[in-house]
This record gives C-alpha cells, sequence and structure tokens, in this order.
C-alpha cells in the first residue's frame, strides 16, 4: 500500500491554518510527520501522512478543543 502524504503549505491550507502554526506543531511533536528527499541537493522536506493527520483531526476534535480553523468534516 502506498503511504499519501502532504507538504506543510498543503496541511496548512487544509485546516486553514498558517504554515507557521503547522512548523510549530510538527516541532513540539503535537502533529506526526517524517523527513522526505527534497528537490534540491541535500535538501528534506517535511511530510505529513495523511491518514496521521486524519487521526490527529479527530482527536482534536473530540477533546472539543480543536485549534483555531479546525472544523468538523461536513
Amino acid at each position: 500500500m502506498t503511504q499519501v502524504d502532504a507538504s506543510i503549505k498543503t496541511v496548512a491550507k487544509m485546516l486553514d491554518f498558517t504554515p507557521e502554526a503547522i512548523y510549530g506543531l510538527v516541532r513540539r511533536g503535537q502533529l506526526p510527520s517524517y523527513h522526505a528527499p527534497g528537490r534540491g541537493k541535500g535538501e528534506r522536506a517535511i511530510r505529513i501522512p495523511l491518514d496521521e493527520l486524519e487521526k490527529w483531526r479527530r482527536k482534536q476534535l473530540a477533546r472539543g478543543t480543536g485549534p483555531r480553523g479546525l472544523r468538523a468534516a461536513p
């Protein structure tokens, strides 16, 4: 099975957050992520698995303390 993931920028748009807010969640270990090879020599990109993002989103909504911009799926 192929893992589907997204960039920081894509996740920020999905959640209506700023990219900086997503970086903060990743840096604090609150949002699961991993490093993948980047486009340039020696670069690395942060990727967020979409299945893990959905688990995180549901957990936030269940707690009733979801961060700004987090809304229930229709």
